[in-house]
């Protein structure tokens, strides 16, 4: 049953790290291995966007539908407050804009909106890891994992790399710490103490 009424006031959401990456630079692989941190993950499920993949749809709607289904689904998964331990996130609210801006072009304005409104309300990130891996060897993992729907992502991995570059670098540097495939638990512990404060 669906009622109208007036919005519930934010109890808060829980606070997170989020991981600045290239589409197929690994960002998962690491969430998963610094899952023993004091963290709970937030994985992204990209199976779980309808449009994911479904060519002829976005051809109808256009890719909007598609950006602002991860954008919820993040959003989902920014609110599921179960603990006091920071959710540690394979996917960040910042390079969602990044890349509706990239793809969407007239329909950017709408996705901002929601994007901005959203993200007003869950606040920002306790930090970033930014994962910095050269654009080869993002291509080189994009075509061997083998998703239909992400070859066409290959020839856009260079742009995408020099405008994360700028993403990062907008974003408050004493939240943002540069991480590659190597990074470890020893010092993500060490980073979540510091942007905790506990």
């Amino acid at each position: 049953m669906v009622t109208l009424g007036r919005e519930q006031p934010s109890v808060g959401a829980a606070p997170r790290v989020e991981i600045l990456g290239l589409f197929g630079s690994g960002k998962s692989t690491l969430a998963q291995r610094l899952a023993e941190a004091p963290c709970r993950l937030a994985l992204e499920r990209h199976e779980h966007n309808p449009f994911w993949g479904d060519e002829h749809g976005v051809s109808i709607v256009g890719s909007l539908a598609y950006d602002l289904n991860f954008l919820l689904h993040h959003t989902y998964l920014a609110t599921r407050k179960t603990s006091p331990m920071p959710l540690l996130c394979d996917w960040s609210f910042a390079t969602d804009l990044l890349w509706a801006r990239m793809r969407l072009g007239e329909d950017f304005g709408v996705y901002k909106s929601a994007h901005e409104a959203l993200t007003q309300r869950l606040g920002p990130a306790i930090g970033y890891l930014h994962l910095s891996t050269p654009p080869d060897l993002v291509i080189d993992r994009i075509k061997r994992r083998g998703r239909v729907p992400e070859r066409g992502l290959v020839a856009f991995v260079q742009e995408a790399s020099v405008a994360l570059e700028h993403v990062s670098s907008s974003l408050p540097q004493e939240r943002v710490l540069r991480v590659d495939d190597l990074f470890g638990l020893t010092a993500f512990r060490e980073a979540l103490r510091l942007w905790t404060g506990m």
